[in-house]
């Protein structure tokens, strides 16, 4: 897969926080920390959502650049990959995320602010990443896809106890 297909955005909510998404030869891939934390799910209920779900999970290798103080848009803060953002060289971290189907799969159709989570993401989010002039603002910074891990290597998923492992990634 050639990483020029593969483009990082990030968008804002004010009630759901951030939400990172790839958007990998035209199909948009949402992070699933961030989509775990829009629709409030626990490490059971992802597992769960995960495993009976005909949607799809992905890890990517990221390159994380040094912070610039000048970038309005990073793609990761330090604290969630475990780094300073004062740091002066790249470091590469591996992270999920999931298509559209797995979020569908994952929404409680009972629950209103999942619901309205759900319309941001498939209606806000999918209309601006369907219209470059608009889509560039939302350019993720300080990050470069360069691998789809999962043409090289399976998705390990495992619960245990209350925490659930997706590949390296932890969620407690």
């Amino acid at each position: 897969m050639d990483k020029n297909n593969m483009k990082p955005y990030v968008f804002k909510h004010p009630d759901y926080g951030w939400l990172r998404v790839l958007v990998v030869d035209g199909i948009p891939y949402y992070c699933i920390l961030d989509v775990r934390f829009i629709f409030d799910k626990g490490p059971k209920k992802l597992y769960k959502a995960i495993a009976l779900s005909t949607g799809e999970v992905r890890s990517f290798k990221i390159v994380v650049k040094p912070h610039n103080k000048e970038n309005h848009n990073p793609f990761f803060n330090g604290k969630e990959i475990g780094v300073s953002r004062k740091r002066k060289k790249d470091i590469t971290v591996d992270y999920n995320f999931c298509d559209e189907q797995l979020i569908a799969d994952l929404l409680n159709l009972n629950n209103p602010d999942e619901s309205l989570g759900f319309k941001w993401i498939t209606g806000f989010v999918k209309r601006v990443l369907a219209h470059p002039e608009v889509r560039v603002l939302y350019d993720a910074q300080e990050a470069e896809v360069v691998a789809d891990n999962s043409i090289s290597q399976p998705n390990s998923i495992v619960l245990s106890d209350n925490t659930l492992w997706i590949n390296d990634q932890v969620f407690h």
